[in-house]
């Protein structure tokens, strides 16, 4: 018989030792999972929900949103159709002045036509 390699006989070991251990977790797992007692609890009843009438009364986490969403959320709770109320349009900001900070090659705010540099901007 010839010799063999060792890079060879290293590569297989490993191979097979690998095998014996994905085996080993395997039955190891398999215990495990048999000795599992499994327990069926009651689940435990929900304690009343707090509600608040005034800001003045209010409990923790009391503020202007917090009664709203809570009272949503008894709203839902009650099989009512709730509606969440429509966010402000955002609105436009508006310079004090037409002139101040426009780039010498941007359009005039005139309403001219022409490049800044070329209408109002002229030194």
């Amino acid at each position: 018989m010839g010799q063999r390699d060792p890079l060879t006989e290293w590569q297989r070991e490993g191979f097979e030792m690998f095998g014996d251990l994905m085996d080993m977790v395997g039955q190891d797992f398999v215990k495990f999972v048999m000795r599992v007692e499994v327990v069926n609890e009651e689940p435990e009843t929900a304690p009343e929900q707090l509600s608040y009438s005034s800001a003045d009364d209010a409990g923790p986490g009391s503020g202007s949103g917090s009664i709203a969403a809570a009272a949503r959320a008894e709203a839902a709770a009650r099989g009512e159709q709730v509606e969440a109320p429509e966010p402000e349009p955002n609105k436009p900001i508006v310079k004090d002045s037409a002139f101040d900070k426009v780039g010498r090659n941007e359009p005039c705010p005139c309403g001219s036509g022409k490049k800044f540099k070329q209408c109002h901007g002229k030194a």
